[in-house]
């Protein structure tokens, strides 16, 4: 998948609950991460730097994003950019944060198909990979990191709702008010 390497700098875009996880993985790799959300993610940005970000930004209040990564990083682009929002504009600004020679991972699902510069691909030469849900190979490891508390799932669960509560718990959800919605079936929460 991804490859995180000790001492990449990664980008990841979308604080959900799949970009959550990328950061804590890349930070148990020795990655220095910036993870990118829009004014609606400001609490799972929050969030995102009390699990480790080194970099929280707020996309909308960034009138030249490419300069601020640079000067974060103290390098010409990212090692490694990894699009967990499924938001097209994502895509087509990690294609012009990553360095010449580095590494597009693609973990959001679009839905559609979207217009983005693949010319940038050859340009820059990148190496792009996709995953799409599990590995069972990786799960060995994933539950050892998760055991080990390098990788807190938990702090993920924001909101907990009784079936009852399904249609209160779906606009939760919709309206980003959480990062992951726990439906349980049990009355008593």
């Amino acid at each position: 998948m991804a490859k995180v390497q000790a001492g990449d700098n990664v980008v990841i875009a979308g604080p959900g609950p799949i970009g959550l996880l990328a950061l804590q993985l890349a930070k148990v790799a020795g990655a220095t991460v910036a993870l990118l959300g829009t004014e609606v993610d400001r609490a799972r940005l929050e969030l995102a730097n009390q699990l480790g970000a080194d970099h929280c930004i707020d996309v909308a209040g960034v009138s030249d994003i490419q300069t601020l990564v640079q000067d974060l990083f103290h390098a010409d682009g990212a090692d490694l950019v990894i699009e967990c929002s499924g938001a097209a504009p994502a895509a087509d600004t990690l294609l012009r944060l990553v360095r010449r020679g580095g590494r597009y991972c693609q973990m959001g699902l679009f839905g559609r198909p979207i217009q983005w510069n693949q010319d940038l691909i050859c340009f820059k030469e990148l190496t792009v990979t996709g995953t799409n849900a599990h590995v069972a190979s990786a799960w060995p490891r994933a539950l050892k990191i998760m055991a080990e508390g390098r990788v807190k799932v938990r702090r993920l669960v924001t909101h907990r709702f009784s079936l009852r509560a399904w249609d209160q718990a779906l606009k939760t959800a919709q309206t980003k008010q959480g990062v992951k919605v726990l439906l349980k079936p049990q009355a008593d929460l």
